[in-house]
This record gives C-alpha cells, sequence and structure tokens, in this order.
C-alpha cells in the first residue's frame, strides 16, 4: 500500500514538472516550444538575373486595349515585349533596327508590311545580384525570342464578295471540349464572317446539339458581333461583350474565347434567349475548357 502511494505521488510530481516545463518554454528558436517560429530561408522570393519577358498582342486595334500572351499575333497590331524581372539597373531593347533603354516594355506597331514575318527581340538586364544566394550570378543576362506576324486577319472583298468568311487563323477551327458535369467531350466549330452586325463569331455544336450558326445575309443572319479580339482571344456579344438577348440561339449568345500558346483553350458562353421578344427569358452557361484541333 505504502508503494503505490509513493507511485502516485512521483506521477503527479512528474506530470506537474513536465506542465510547468511546457508553461515555461518561450525560446522561439526551440523547436520543443509551443511558440517555435521556424526561421524564414533569406533566399525565399529571390531568383538569379533573367532577362526573360512576355510578347503580348493587344486584344483591340484601337484605343487603349488589354494585352494577351501569344507567340503569333494578327497583322497591323500593336505588340508589347514585357520584361518579368523589375527593378533592374538596366533595360536593354533590340528591336530591329532600334534600341530602347531603360524601360521595363516596349509597346511596338507593327504594319502590314511585315504581315508572314518572324521578328527576333532581344532584352539584356543588369541588376546587382542575390550573390548570397546565387554565387554564380553576375547579374548580367540576354535572351532572343521570336514571334510570328501572320498573314491574318483576311477580310472578304468590300465591293461584294459572296463569301463573307472573315479568316482569323489562331481562332478559326475544330475544339474538343468539355464542362463540369458532362460524360464525354463534344466537338466545337468556330468560324467568323461579316453580315449587317460587322465581324460575328460562328459556332457549330456549340450546345452539343447540332446547332450550326450561319452567315447567311438573306434570311435572317444568325451570329454574335465581335466586339475586340486578337490572334487568341476574342470577346463577343453586345457593346463590350456584354449581354445579348434575342430569339434566336446564335444571336443570343455572348463570352469569350482563349486559345492559350500552350493550346490550353476556354471557351466561356452565355445564351440568353426570348420565348418570345419581351417574353420570358431561358438563360444557359457552357463554361468549357479543352483543346484545338485544328
Amino acid at each position: 500500500m505504502k508503494n503505490l502511494l509513493y507511485f502516485f505521488l512521483i506521477t503527479l510530481l512528474v506530470l506537474s514538472c513536465s506542465r510547468c516545463k511546457e508553461e515555461d518554454c518561450t525560446d522561439s528558436t526551440n523547436p520543443d516550444c509551443p511558440n517555435y517560429v521556424a526561421p524564414v530561408d533569406p533566399c525565399t522570393g529571390k531568383t538569379e538575373v533573367s532577362a526573360d519577358f512576355v510578347i503580348e498582342e493587344r486584344i483591340s486595334a484601337i484605343g487603349a486595349g488589354e494585352f494577351i500572351p501569344t507567340d503569333t499575333t494578327l497583322k497591323e497590331r500593336h505588340i508589347r515585349f514585357r520584361a518579368i524581372i523589375q527593378g533592374a539597373t538596366e533595360y536593354k531593347w533590340y528591336v530591329g533596327s532600334e534600341i530602347i533603354t531603360d524601360v521595363q516594355s516596349v509597346t511596338r506597331f507593327f504594319p502590314e508590311q511585315w504581315a508572314g514575318s518572324n521578328i527576333p527581340i532581344t532584352l539584356v538586364v543588369r541588376k546587382i545580384p542575390a550573390s548570397d544566394c546565387f554565387p554564380n550570378d553576375d547579374g548580367y543576362d540576354s535572351i532572343t525570342k521570336v514571334f510570328h506576324i501572320s498573314q491574318y486577319l483576311i477580310e472578304p472583298n468590300p465591293l461584294g464578295d459572296e463569301d463573307r468568311t472573315v479568316q482569323n487563323g489562331g481562332l478559326q477551327g475544330t475544339y474538343r471540349l468539355i464542362q463540369d458535369g458532362m460524360q464525354d467531350s463534344i466537338d466545337v466549330g468556330v468560324s467568323f464572317c461579316n453580315n449587317y452586325l460587322g465581324t460575328t463569331i460562328l459556332f457549330e455544336n456549340l450546345d452539343g446539339q447540332g446547332t450550326i450558326c450561319s452567315c447567311d445575309l438573306i434570311n435572317n443572319p444568325g451570329g454574335t458581333h465581335i466586339d475586340k479580339w486578337s490572334y487568341r482571344y476574342a470577346e463577343f456579344g453586345a457593346s463590350g461583350g456584354g449581354p445579348q438577348v434575342n430569339t434566336e440561339f446564335c444571336s443570343s449568345l455572348w463570352g469569350a474565347l482563349h486559345q492559350k500558346q500552350w493550346n490550353d483553350v476556354e471557351l466561356n458562353v452565355t445564351s440568353q434567349i426570348w420565348e418570345y421578344e419581351g417574353g420570358p427569358r431561358t438563360q444557359t452557361h457552357y463554361n468549357y475548357k479543352g483543346r484545338k484541333l485544328n
């Protein structure tokens, strides 16, 4: 009995001491303490000096516009070359025979005469290196990239071509797409034409039911007006790519199509159809992802 009593007393003493140690441990550098803070790697967030840059096409031929990364552009467009590294002591761009210094990005317009050309762009960068993290970094780097200016857009003769097809090159073609909830992918055709709306986008099988939007100049033409586009990106719908309502599916669409450099495709479209003009509306969203087949 006495031994059992000693055992309980010793156990209580050990528990008490352990609890005291836990409460007294306030060293934030000690991994055994509850307030331990792991040391931050001094090289976290630091990188070697790099002259890598992004080539971007403006998605609207006029106005301020937005820019989309690409390796191919439409002709007669503004193209921006943007260095990724910030705070360099020297930026030097070689754009054809032109040398531009001391700016992180450069935007230039490439007119019709450059269509079909491959254009090399070189960037030289100097920056004080993080030598403590990258002892072999000398703070200097240069990179040359080449982008292609396509022959597109190719538009019909405004004096009366019967064929009203508009060729974009980057966006026209067939896409294999799927969205959440679908068992199998579908193939969606994309083309463009000129009709009374201006340049319109036409879909084949967008709804998965085989519906075809055609450029019919005589019988109430279908399609949805292009608001702005580039070689790899298009917005369509009412002005600004906003809501469009119609009694016909092909004219009730608005959204955006983006075919990225690595062939990942996103197609987000909303259809808003009146049962009759001014009547109840049916709204359907298509949020597809996939790839371009051709």
